[in-house]
């Protein structure tokens, strides 16, 4: 275990060996978080770059994702089904997150 001190300014310092078993380098940012308990901790930040695809890219995964006439064949009635079942679940889903309507007062009430 390893004792560190927090410095005026609110800083602390990392101990080399943690830092080197950690695989952390200088400037790699690191998220803050504290727990019920009162414990800090600090996580790694993975950065992953984000790329926007054109049309034409889009295109050329359309054209990877397709099936050859012989796997259209032999998987679209499967895939037909599955499609089918996925509508299915979605409008079910849907059906679930609308609120219920509120029951109507008997005709001779309403009079």
């Amino acid at each position: 275990m390893n004792l560190v001190k927090l410095g005026k300014k609110g800083q602390v310092s990392i101990p080399q060996g943690v830092l080197r078993e950690l695989g952390l380098t200088p400037d790699m940012p690191l998220l803050v978080e504290t727990t019920d308990d009162g414990a800090i901790v600090l996580r790694q930040v993975s950065v992953h770059p984000i790329e926007i695809y054109s049309d034409e890219r889009l295109a050329e995964f359309e054209r990877e994702n397709a099936l050859t006439p012989e796997q259209a064949a032999r998987y679209g009635p499967l895939l037909a089904d599955f499609s089918g079942w996925l509508r299915a679940q979605a409008k079910r889903k849907r059906a679930a997150a609308r609120p219920a309507a509120a029951p109507r007062a008997p005709r001779a009430a309403r009079r």
